[in-house]
């Protein structure tokens, strides 16, 4: 999943007063022919457009796999 298709699957769900930040840290990247996977971290803030709050923060581990 690209960047842009990232944008328009969280758009789509989320309120329109909120700004998300989304910020993934890869730990490990392996290849093997025409199959990877990658892991690591993440850490997500929503906070409110008009004044900057942040409401909210998740953090946590993914894995992406990639042909």
């Amino acid at each position: 999943m690209g960047k842009q298709s990232w944008r328009s699957a969280l758009e789509s769900t989320i309120p329109q007063n909120l700004a998300l930040n989304l910020r993934f840290d890869t730990q490990e990247l392996e290849v093997v022919g025409d199959l990877a996977y990658e892991r690591g971290t993440y850490r997500m803030e929503a906070a409110d457009k008009e004044s900057g709050t942040v409401l909210q923060t998740v953090t946590g581990r993914h894995i992406h796999m990639f042909k």
